[in-house]
């Protein structure tokens, strides 16, 4: 009884940690965070880093604790989000394929990175 429900505990953990690394997607995220950091030194790179990371981090937990509650609230459906995030990355795909970047994510970027403001970055797009 003690081995089967070790074994239990064993399958649940890993599906646990497997489900987390598919949400957190490490390896596209490092993949953006070294291009949108390129200018950044390695100390502000560490700061940024580490904010997205606290970010992240309860933005996770946050969605762990009261997801479904929020969800239950406002009536949204997994096909309803599904749906919506589709639309997202067609809008998003279509402004890239199109070489417009700026309709999608406005002139407001833009104009932070060349103010400098390299923390902001650590929020969104990295954080959430």
């Amino acid at each position: 009884m003690e081995a089967d429900f070790q074994k239990l505990l064993q399958g649940f953990a890993v599906q646990a940690l497997l489900s987390l690394y598919i949400v957190v997607n490490p390896t596209t995220v490092s993949s953006v965070f070294l291009g949108i950091t390129k200018q950044a030194t390695a100390a502000e790179r560490r700061k940024i880093a580490f904010l997205a990371s606290l970010t992240g981090g309860i933005v996770l937990a946050a969605f762990a604790l009261a997801g479904t509650f929020l969800f239950q609230i406002f009536k949204i459906t997994g096909a309803a989000l599904e749906l919506a995030g589709g639309i997202i990355v067609f809008n998003l795909a279509y402004a890239l394929v199109r070489g417009q970047e700026g309709e999608f994510f406005g002139k407001a970027g833009e104009e932070a990175a060349q103010a400098g403001a390299t923390k902001s970055v650590a929020y969104a797009p990295l954080g959430v």
